[in-house]
């Protein structure tokens, strides 16, 4: 009866470890995106429907966002961002909407 002995440095690895000569490649670190910055974009997008009342939600959650992502503990400054600019684009546009009505009802009163 003969056993095989392979020399230490030979013997097969087990499932998931580096073949023998090679160090195991580091997992990258994933920084976790900002919950107020995808609610700033999403309530931004859904004011456009619901008459700009969700773009005011969407402006106050992209100024939070906005500090929780400036020191890159968190992700998503994109997102906040591009929420910003959609609430208050949707905020000026339904102050001059509500301007206009008022100034031209009380011009033809």
């Amino acid at each position: 009866m003969a056993i095989d002995h392979q020399p230490p440095s030979q013997q097969p690895m087990p499932w998931g470890g580096p073949p023998p000569g090679y160090y195991a490649m580091p997992q990258a670190y994933v920084v976790p995106t900002s919950g107020a910055a995808v609610a700033s974009l999403i309530c931004s997008l859904i004011g456009f429907v619901t008459f700009g009342l969700l773009a005011i939600v969407g402006v106050i959650c992209g100024h939070i966002a906005l500090t929780e992502t400036r020191s890159g503990s968190r992700g998503g400054h994109g997102l906040a961002i591009a929420g910003l600019i959609l609430g208050w684009i949707q905020c000026g546009g339904w102050l001059l909407f509500w301007f206009f009505v008022i100034v031209g009802a009380a011009a033809g009163a």
